[in-house]
């Protein structure tokens, strides 16, 4: 190997040398200013709940309000006036911005402050479902060593999908929210709903017979009486929906369970819109073999394609298996 080749090797090892030491050094800094940022504000979370005891013990020292406000509005990076801070509305402000990921489920679903774990208060017994957005859990409260259904949404699989399922979701715990409030003991009700950072949670009963369609499943087909009582409760069941302007739009076995009494209720809201009478929309969505032919021709429809989900199931009842 010749002088020239070997200094240039030399000149190159030289240069990936100092890149190397570049970019860790770059990386280093870079660590350090995120550790810096997260310092100063645990500092200034600390200050500010000191800031606010302090304004509460002295509301009426002009000069001491006049200190609190400029060292809030300094770590703050905004302009509080000090008749807002000091009102008696003041602890509902909130000083830094609600992150996008919360924001924009607000304010169908509340933000609630969690600990370690996610889950404080319930005590996960099993998974009743797996979807393609998150599960649904068996729980038991703490409080009331009640059973629950807990449905558990991933907010990054909802967004990553499209915008329409954001507003989607919220539309589920706003109709819900509305149908628990009125009596129907064939719609199952919704007891509470919150957010996280990463999740939605919908609390909701349980029903410990699990799904008409299992009992399908495993008997094959009903008795003409029997179908004719089921065909009954879930026909009260829509038509309660549609006096609520609701469209379900997802009838099928699957989302139809048993009570301990043996009554059907309807479940899953998740594809459900409000849809007032005589109003149309053209959104195509459910299961294909209980779909109504005028969704899946994309023609605009009406409450009508719920009346023809409960036929396909009432047939599949009958005779134990699904027309289409």
């Amino acid at each position: 190997m010749g002088n020239s080749q070997a200094q240039q090797l030399v000149a190159m090892a030289a240069k990936d040398s100092h890149a190397s030491f570049n970019g860790r050094e770059t990386s280093f800094r870079r660590l350090r200013r995120w550790a810096s940022r997260l310092s100063v504000a645990a500092a200034a979370t600390k200050d500010c709940q000191k800031a606010l005891k302090q304004c509460r013990s002295t509301p009426d020292d002009p000069e001491a309000q006049r200190r609190i406000a400029n060292k809030w509005n300094r770590e703050s990076r905004k302009r509080i006036h000090r008749s807002t801070l000091f009102s008696k509305f003041g602890a509902s402000k909130s000083k830094w911005p609600v992150p996008n990921v919360e924001s924009l489920f607000l304010p169908d679903y509340p933000v609630r402050c969690c600990g370690p774990q996610e889950l404080d208060g319930f005590e996960v017994l099993d998974v009743i479902a797996a979807g393609s957005f998150g599960n649904v859990l068996k729980v038991r409260c703490d409080d009331d060593k009640k059973e629950y259904a807990l449905k558990v949404i991933d907010k990054a699989r909802l967004v990553h999908r499209c915008h329409a399922m954001v507003s989607q979701a919220k539309e589920e715990v706003s109709i819900q929210s509305d149908l628990s409030g009125k009596s129907s003991c064939f719609v199952a009700s919704l007891l509470s709903h919150w957010q996280t950072r990463k999740r939605l949670y919908l609390l909701l009963e349980y029903f410990p017979n699990g799904e008409l369609f299992a009992l399908w499943k495993l008997h094959g087909k009903f008795s003409e009486s029997l179908a004719r009582l089921y065909l009954a409760e879930l026909a009260c069941a829509i038509d309660f929906l549609h006096d609520s302007g609701v469209v379900f739009r997802d009838l099928k076995l699957e989302n139809v369970v048993m009570d301990s009494d043996g009554h059907l209720v309807l479940i899953d809201f998740g594809l459900s819109k409000w849809l007032r009478r005589g109003q149309v929309t053209r959104t195509m969505c459910g299961t294909l073999a209980y779909s109504a032919p005028e969704m899946l021709c994309g023609r605009p429809y009406n409450h009508s394609v719920d009346w023809w989900s409960l036929g396909i199931l009432f047939y599949a009842l009958v005779t134990g298996k699904v027309s289409f």
